[in-house]
């Protein structure tokens, strides 16, 4: 592999390294939210990532814009652009709507879980 080759590939694993950290993130608000606030969190998430990212999102393009996985694409695309990859959405809506995934749920877990109360706690 010749050195441009090489400096690729880091660009390429960097840049996969740090959309998947922000993907983590947004996933992990967003899961969390959602496992506190129904009854059935496991049932839900599984509707998420196979009926909404997993079908929906690669037949309707408008599905996209509320879809992780694409967010992360696009995110890795414009670090580190590919033949591999093909970001479909923009990047401004990659980037607020991670934002809004992140700092959009976590208050509300931590809302919900202010409420909860630990078994045996004494107030």
């Amino acid at each position: 592999m010749s050195g441009r080759g090489r400096a690729s590939a880091v660009r390429f694993g960097l840049g996969v390294a740090a959309a998947s950290a922000v993907g983590a993130l947004a996933y992990s608000a967003f899961f969390l939210a959602l496992s506190l606030l129904t009854r059935r969190p496991v049932l839900l998430g599984l509707v998420y990532v196979l009926i909404w990212e997993g079908l929906l999102g690669n037949i309707v393009s408008g599905t996209r814009v509320l879809s992780v996985q694409h967010y992360v694409v696009t995110l890795t695309d414009r670090i580190a652009p590919t033949a591999l990859l093909d970001g479909s959405v923009s990047l401004p809506v990659a980037i607020v709507m991670s934002a809004v995934f992140t700092v959009g749920f976590t208050p509300l877990a931590i809302r919900r879980l202010r409420t909860f109360s630990v078994a045996g706690e004494t107030s």
